[in-house]
């Protein structure tokens, strides 16, 4: 800026046109893969990582906080919710509510953050686009995610068993 005599805005204004421009890039867009080889292929690198080789995991989800300032009551009035939407209180940290899906590597295959940190992972997940689609059958016959026990236990969702410590259930 200084050496070059551009103002602080129109840096800005720089910035983001590339940022928006990246993000309208389709090769870049995360979202799980309607096609039942992708979705076999991502179950099939599972089994192999996996040392009790389930062969029909198609995705690990979890949800994250992704930590931010206290929104301002104008911010908020703006995105239609109270402050304390943004508060997650088991962590005591204000912030939004990230779904995310991976591969056996990590890699993302889903993502949504449509929540504020207050809302439980299954009420985030369940407004998730990526939700709408599994209901529609969307997975390969014999497949699912698995999802720790803040999910809901479904058709293509695995949870736990409850209050499980050791055992064939365990496994």
């Amino acid at each position: 800026m200084i050496k070059y005599g551009i103002s602080n805005s129109a840096v800005y204004d720089s910035i983001w046109a590339v940022v928006d421009a990246v993000n309208l890039l389709p090769e870049f867009f995360i979202q799980y893969p309607d096609d039942c080889n992708r979705q076999k292929a991502v179950a099939a690198a599972f089994q192999t990582a996996s040392t009790v080789r389930f062969d029909s995991c198609a995705g690990a989800i979890d949800g994250i906080l992704i930590w931010m300032t206290k929104p301002t009551n104008p911010h908020c009035a703006e995105a239609g919710v109270r402050p304390k939407n943004f508060l997650c209180g088991r962590k005591h940290k204000y912030g939004l509510n990230c779904q995310a899906v991976s591969d056996c590597r990590g890699r993302f295959l889903d993502i949504s953050m449509r929540y504020g940190g207050a809302t439980a992972d299954c009420i985030a997940f369940e407004a998730s686009d990526l939700f709408q689609h599994l209901q529609s059958n969307v997975l390969a016959p014999g497949l699912v995610l698995f999802g720790d026990n803040a999910y809901v236990n479904s058709s293509f969702m695995a949870t736990p068993f409850p209050n499980v410590r050791a055992g064939s259930k365990d496994n």
